[in-house]
């Protein structure tokens, strides 16, 4: 019935053309306005690589100020893309000039500045669904030529366990980034244990999992780390298909590493739903607390994932697992705020991200959703935060429902507009289940914006874990905007480059940036709509910001 639907749209005879008996609603109603329609240049300006399912990255990986994208596929016979942001409304695929040929396969990546030289390197991840080991991820260093070096065995980072999800982050504040890798440990396979990589502050890392209560066994699909108490010490999340989920808070310890993880995820009630995927940290009410999103994948509906979206659509109860949202509520307490938040939906999500939509200050949804099955075609959906009390569903009139598998998604203002334009990357897990990634560029550029670039130095070079509280008022009240520095989500990742949204009503008081080293940098010399770099010594400079006008090709793919 559900494809039945569908086929009648794609002739452009929906609804009147269904016969009634078969006539379903594609899309819930939407209350009118709330969001611009989203335009997919995708195909017009080249970066649409037709692969399998794989991961997105987007920040400045050739240092000209501009935002490049990495994409990559599942299939070990997929080379990865490289696309070079110009700076002039065009991008070239640019895999073999970056030295990157033969870089194959790989679910999802994660990008990072291991060596703290401020180019930013990043690794593949492999294995994932694949049971068993002998896929190593791969570590590209930049070499700040606009090549890349395969360093993955002489930094000593090597791991050929299935894995499908890593997060970076300096947990013994040596201003050095380590990483954490979580795999994925199936049913009578191997033991495949995560993995935590000291890093060394020479190049190197070593394994210390075992000594710091890392080594954890599960069938975890996402990792994310973010400071749960605000105590400087990064905590961190994982995802779990078949099990509980963990929450992992870091506290000191009488060892060399000076820390250790202890399992609080009962305690602080995010053990979560039984079957679950992308994951991260954000303060999605503004309230200075990080919260954590958990996206809900029922493996056991296989091949009737169309069936449960359908009983969503009609109002009968759904059996599927939803998005979990948990509120910080102090303390290592959490609340699942979901339902109350109306997230109660039958999402199957697999990819997922987060960033502003409409520049309001409050950071939004947009889930890549889909199965195996090649008869899941179901739209991604779109979420828009209400100030922190609510999501609303925008998918339809934002044109976000993509009726193809989505897996890892990245918000940036690529465009340089002031509003966060979505990279998608689509495609299925079968041979022959490819589709055209989408670049959504954002039409909703009417409120302010504000991009802080930060430079650590007793912290990370990249300042990931630092944490910015933007205040801001209308003249009447005063509020604040909170963000951290992260990899965002753990399937499709954001620019470390903070991009913020205030009303077009309201003016910047004061910008306070707390960095890992426990350092505070404040300021009331901010102005909107400006692009600054920030030190950890407290310099602050703006940097060129213009927007970019695409040119767009007359090539346009049929599903345009």
């Amino acid at each position: 019935m559900w494809l039945l639907n569908v086929a009648y749209m794609t002739l452009g005879q929906y609804p009147e053309s269904v016969p009634k008996e078969y006539l379903i609603p594609i899309t819930h109603p939407e209350e009118k306005d709330l969001l611009q329609a989203f335009e997919n240049i995708g195909s017009s300006i080249g970066v649409d690589d037709n692969k399998l399912s794989g991961g997105s990255l987007i920040d400045d990986f050739t240092g000209n100020g501009y935002y490049d994208i990495i994409s990559s596929s599942w299939s070990l016979q997929d080379q990865v893309f490289l696309y070079v942001n110009n700076g002039d409304g065009t991008f070239t695929e640019s895999h073999e000039k970056a030295g990157l040929k033969g870089i194959t396969g790989g679910l999802n990546m994660t990008h990072t500045d291991y060596n703290n030289d401020g180019h930013l390197d990043f690794m593949i991840l492999r294995g994932a669904w694949l049971r068993l080991g002998n896929y190593p991820n791969s570590l590209l260093r930049n070499n700040g030529d606009g090549t890349f070096t395969d360093v993955t065995e002489e930094s000593g980072i090597i791991s050929r366990h299935p894995t499908l999800s890593a997060a970076w982050a300096d947990f013994n504040n040596d201003s050095y980034l380590d990483c954490f890798i979580a795999n994925e440990n199936f049913p009578g396979t191997p033991d495949s244990p995560c993995e935590l990589f000291l890093n060394n502050g020479n190049g190197t890392f070593t394994n210390i999992s075992n000594e710091v209560n890392a080594d954890l066994s599960g069938l975890f699909k996402g990792v994310a780390i973010g400071d749960i108490d605000n105590d400087q010490d990064p905590d961190v999340y994982l995802t779990n298909l078949e099990g509980s989920n963990i929450l992992l808070e870091n506290t000191p310890a009488e060892n060399q590493y000076g820390f250790k993880f202890s399992n609080i995820s009962q305690v602080s009630q995010t053990a979560g739903k039984s079957q679950s995927f992308p994951c991260w940290f954000f303060d999605y009410d503004n309230d200075g607390s990080l919260d954590i999103f958990s996206g809900g994948f029922a493996v056991r509906m296989y091949n009737n994932f169309p069936r449960e979206y359908l009983r969503e659509l009609v109002g009968q109860a759904i059996q599927t697992d939803p998005p979990s949202v948990y509120r910080n509520l102090g303390q290592n307490k959490f609340q699942d705020m979901a339902t109350q938040l109306g997230l109660n939906k039958a999402c199957f999500i697999m990819g997922a991200g987060y960033g502003d939509m409409n520049n309001d200050g409050y950071l939004d949804l947009y889930f890549g959703t889909g199965e195996p099955d090649l008869k899941a075609v179901i739209p991604n959906r779109a979420f828009l935060n209400t100030a922190g009390q609510s999501f609303t569903e925008v998918t339809s009139q934002s044109r976000l429902g993509h009726l193809q598998k989505g897996h890892a998604i990245s918000f940036a203002d690529i465009d340089f507009d002031g509003d966060q334009d979505i990279y998608a990357v689509m495609g299925g897990a079968f041979e022959g289940d490819t589709f055209f990634n989408a670049l959504f560029d954002n039409k909703n550029n009417e409120n302010q914006w504000l991009k802080v670039k930060l430079e650590g130095t007793k912290s990370n070079r990249p300042g990931i874990g630092a944490r910015l509280e933007l205040i801001v008022t209308d003249g009447s009240r005063n509020r604040s905007i909170h963000r951290t520095v992260s990899n965002g989500s753990s399937f499709g990742e954001n620019p470390f480059t903070v991009e913020l949204g205030l009303l077009k009503t309201e003016k910047i008081q004061k910008l306070k940036i707390t960095w890992p080293s426990g350092h505070l940098t404040e300021s009331d010399k901010i102005e909107a709509n400006t692009y600054y770099l920030i030190k950890e010594n407290d310099d602050i400079t703006t940097l060129p910001h213009k927007q970019i006008n695409y040119k767009k090709s007359a090539h346009q793919h049929h599903h345009h």
